[in-house]
């Protein structure tokens, strides 16, 4: 008997995999990514199908890693030490809602707040224009591919997510890991990560104005 791993078990393809293999003498472990709300609901239900064969485990990461890390130095990043400093890591495009971000910080009471924006992607150069267009090019720091995402983690103040549409993101898990306020728009992966008000802030997705008053709290 051999054992088969799953991932994304809890979506439908994930399902339907796990019910025909369900059909073999394989032991089967899921890895539930709670991409959707009714994510719990399925993993249980997977495993109900064979508890003795089936397992389920949440999506997770190493948070011990994130212990001890170094901060990013801020004046090399061009940021006062004393700003308020967001991150903002993933992939530039336009799931990733960075122009949403851009917006908040060109709005009432984000005055001082500055945005570390790490990642790459084929909408960054039309970012960086949006930024000067919205006058806010001093504070929306391009830092482009980074492979110390901790290290900023650790020297920022919270994490800020605006995304249109996520499966689960790991982000969100390493900011937790690393002990700083998530602000987190409520797109599927994050209600299944986040405690609204108390592990996280979820403003309303595709909302600069709902940013700006989840940041302000």
């Amino acid at each position: 008997m051999g054992t088969i791993l799953v991932t994304g078990g809890a979506g439908a393809i994930g399902s339907y995999l796990v019910k025909e293999l369900c059909k073999t003498d394989q032991k089967i472990i899921v890895i539930d990514d709670g991409s959707t709300d009714d994510s719990a609901a399925v993993a249980a239900s997977l495993q109900a199908r064979d508890p003795e064969r089936v397992r389920v485990v949440p999506n997770g990461i190493d948070a011990s890693s994130y212990d001890g890390v170094a901060a990013a130095l801020r004046s090399e990043l061009g940021t006062p030490q004393a700003a308020p400093v967001a991150v903002l890591a993933g992939l530039m495009y336009e799931a990733k809602g960075q122009d949403l971000a851009l917006e908040m910080l060109a709005g009432p009471g984000c005055e001082s707040l500055h945005i570390w924006c790490a990642g790459t992607g084929e909408h960054q150069a039309q970012y960086e224009a949006l930024a000067r267009e919205l006058g806010v090019a001093e504070r929306a720091h391009f830092l482009g591919w980074r492979e110390d995402v901790p290290a900023l983690l650790a020297a920022a103040d919270f994490l800020l997510l605006p995304s249109r549409w996520e499966a689960m993101p790991y982000i969100v898990l390493e900011a937790m890991a690393s002990r700083k306020p998530v602000v987190a728009a409520r797109v599927d992966g994050v209600r299944a990560l986040m405690l609204e008000g108390e592990t996280g802030i979820g403003p309303a997705v595709g909302e600069s104005a709902s940013l700006i008053e989840s940041c302000a709290r």
